[in-house]
């Protein structure tokens, strides 16, 4: 399993990471609508990008759990298990962290379109 550096170095190229950057990338990603993830549904569909914006918010945000949750419309401990469950899965699903080193790479230098 790849390990995801939860540090941005100034000055070496990489753009700062924003909510509206892992925003896009998880919503394009998975060709959902953040409306649709930020909803109550817990359709799989939704609950896996709405899981990973979380994991990636607490790894790049300076932001406390309950304004994590403020982003997705949950609750800080629903944002605390998503990283749990995205954890898990790093370490269970093969080729999740594939998934996850991908979405990852794209959040921290790619473009901003």
């Amino acid at each position: 399993m790849k390990k995801i550096s939860p540090y941005v170095y100034a000055g070496l190229g990489v753009k700062k990471v924003t909510f509206s950057k892992i925003q896009k990338v998880i919503c394009s990603h998975f060709k959902v609508d953040f409306s649709d993830i930020e909803s109550k549904s817990r359709e799989r569909k939704f609950v896996i990008p709405r899981q990973l914006i979380a994991y990636f918010c607490k790894i790049y945000l300076d932001e406390t759990l309950a304004e994590i949750g403020n982003l997705v419309n949950r609750d800080h401990s629903t944002v605390l298990n998503s990283i749990k469950v995205i954890n898990n899965y790093n370490e269970t699903l093969k080729g999740f962290s594939d998934i996850v080193g991908d979405l990852n790479s794209k959040i921290v230098g790619g473009n901003d379109d």
